[in-house]
């Protein structure tokens, strides 16, 4: 008996100095606290402790955990540090901690912490931390951590850190690893390692070690490892190692290091230098260093080429060996059945199996 007076005392003493039901502007609650610490049922805007709500709007600030079990309204607002739990998915302008939702975790201000949504993420402000969505994981700002969607990862902002989408993985710039079932994009540049089914694609340069199945595209230069079963493109200069199963192609600048081309390699309007080998064609402004192709098409050279034809219009300075050699200014040894020096005396400017001159 002395029990049971004491447990109701308590309950008198605790409903006595807290009230059963709090009105604000989202509606009601039913309140069991201390100094705003304890549980809340209802749509309290803040609470310390633990907050059930069937549906959030008007939110303050919770710190602690928040369930909910059907979409917030467009109005919810607030901050939710902890755990922020929802059916459908929860939402606040700011989520901080861990948020899980069978639908999708929505921040629509800012993310830290981890988020999971069965269908999506979204952090519309931007975000830090681990965001996993089913289908997709979105960011409208910047990223700094790990974004990974069943589809996609989209991030209208930098990212720094991972981004990886079953189909695809879409960014602002990109510095980090990315990886997409088809492709990999960046509104920028691209810095780390990546990985894209069917292509990699900047609009800026391209820095690191990138794999396509198709292709690897860079607004500016490429620099690094490079490896695609069609081509390498780069705007400008691209540098290091690239093999592409056709092409690779530098459309306004040079291209320097180890290059393997199924097809051809062409720096029309700048260079060719180091060890590069293609099966048709090297076409360049300059050639410079070793290299083996059926054509050589260059203006001038320097070191040895080895093709079928070598095409030299300006000044050869070293070795070509092939089926026919042709040097407009020759300085150096042509090896082949017919050899061409235009700057040689008449009589020695078509020579079968080798011609020379050195200035």
């Amino acid at each position: 008996m002395n029990t049971v007076r004491c447990c109701a005392t308590l309950l008198l003493l605790l409903f006595s100095t807290v009230p059963l039901t709090a009105q604000n502007r989202g509606g009601g609650s039913l309140d069991l606290m201390i100094d705003g610490y304890g549980l809340s049922f209802g749509n309290n805007p803040r609470v310390n402790g633990i907050r059930i709500n069937f549906r959030d709007r008007y939110l303050e600030e919770v710190n602690g955990v928040n369930l909910t079990f059907w979409q917030p309204h467009d109005d919810v607002g607030g901050t939710i540090n902890g755990l922020a739990l929802g059916v459908v998915g929860p939402a606040a302008d700011y989520l901080n901690g861990v948020a899980f939702g069978i639908g999708a975790p929505v921040a629509k201000q800012g993310l830290k912490g981890v988020a999971v949504g069965g269908l999506a993420v979204v952090a519309a402000g931007g975000a830090s931390g681990i965001m996993m969505g089913g289908l997709a994981s979105v960011t409208e700002g910047p990223l700094e951590g790990i974004s990974l969607g069943g589809l996609a990862s989209v991030t209208d902002g930098p990212v720094h850190g991972v981004a990886a989408g079953g189909l695809a993985a879409v960014a602002g710039p990109l510095t980090g690893i990315g990886f997409g079932g088809l492709a990999v994009v960046a509104d920028g540049p691209i810095r780390g390692l990546t990985f894209g089914g069917l292509a990699v694609v900047a609009q800026g340069d391209i820095e690191g070690a990138h794999v396509s199945g198709l292709a690897i595209v860079g607004q500016g230069d490429i620099t690094g490892i490079n490896a695609t079963g069609l081509a390498v493109v780069g705007m400008r200069d691209i540098t290091g190692i690239n093999t592409a199963g056709l092409a690779v192609v530098a459309s306004d600048g040079d291209i320097r290091g180890l290059t393997l081309a199924g097809l051809a390699i062409d720096a029309q309007l700048g260079s060719v230098e180091g060890l590069s080998a293609a099966l048709y064609r090297i076409r360049t402004d300059e050639l410079m260093g070793f290299s083996l192709a059926g054509w050589v098409d260059t203006h001038d050279m320097t070191g040895v080429s080895v093709a079928g034809f070598n095409k030299i219009q300006g000044r050869q300075n070293g070795l070509t060996i092939g089926v026919f050699n042709s040097a407009r200014e020759l300085n150096g040894l042509q090896i082949g059945l017919l050899n061409h020096a235009a700057n040689n005396p008449d009589g020695l400017r078509w020579l079968p199996f080798f011609n020379a001159h050195f200035d």
